[in-house]
């Protein structure tokens, strides 16, 4: 049962601004990546602080650098009237970047097993990795972010539910409902703009 007395600030702030970003980026909306800045430096000190899931809260420092990177670039294509159109990888291509994460998850889980106190080393460092590859995919509105991001959130609702984090969890069950949305109204935007693949082809 959810104790919400038990629950930081951290994860109430992550929550909150977490579901505005995703909301707003499913909508494509520039202001989408400042409620992610927001959002991920909470989750970080939450991981750092409480449930000493430190590849998590790497990545979510990383998130924050990348959101305001995001904003630029998607307000830079706006001002030059040359907004970033949605696009899509070759299918083998979105699958070669899974694939390696999945092999730089060994390492990466192997050096976090055996050196420190991370929970769920191997687990933690396959999302993180993967969504490193994702992040990137959404600033230049690929529609492939979308299906890695519902593989990272279902990962990530069992990590968070496991360490004792039940809103974060509730959060990434959120995120996991609003990837497919995102995924459907992003794919109907790239259908009537003329199919294409990505320049990172």
């Amino acid at each position: 049962m959810l104790d919400i007395a038990s629950i930081s600030t951290y994860q109430w702030v992550g929550f909150i601004f977490g579901i505005l970003y995703i909301v707003f980026a499913a909508y494509n909306k520039n202001q989408c990546w400042i409620y992610s800045i927001i959002s991920t430096v909470a989750i970080a000190f939450e991981d750092f602080i409480n449930l000493k899931l430190y590849f998590d809260g790497m990545i979510q420092l990383f998130y924050a650098v990348i959101a305001a990177a995001g904003l630029y670039i998607w307000l830079s294509g706006n001002v030059q009237q040359s907004k970033i159109r949605i696009s899509k990888l070759p299918t083998s291509k979105s699958l070669s970047y899974i694939f390696l994460a999945l092999i730089l998850a060994l390492p990466t889980g192997y050096i976090m097993d055996y050196n420190s106190d991370a929970a769920f080393p191997y687990i933690d460092g396959f999302t993180s990795i993967l969504s490193i590859f994702a992040t990137f995919l959404m600033v230049y509105k690929l529609l492939d972010t979308w299906g890695y991001w519902i593989a990272i959130d279902i990962l990530c609702i069992y990590l968070y539910w496991s360490r004792g984090a039940p809103l974060i969890s509730l959060l990434y069950f959120t995120y996991l409902i609003l990837a497919i949305v995102g995924w459907r109204k992003w794919w109907k935007i790239y259908s009537t703009q003329g199919k294409r693949y990505a320049f990172m082809s």
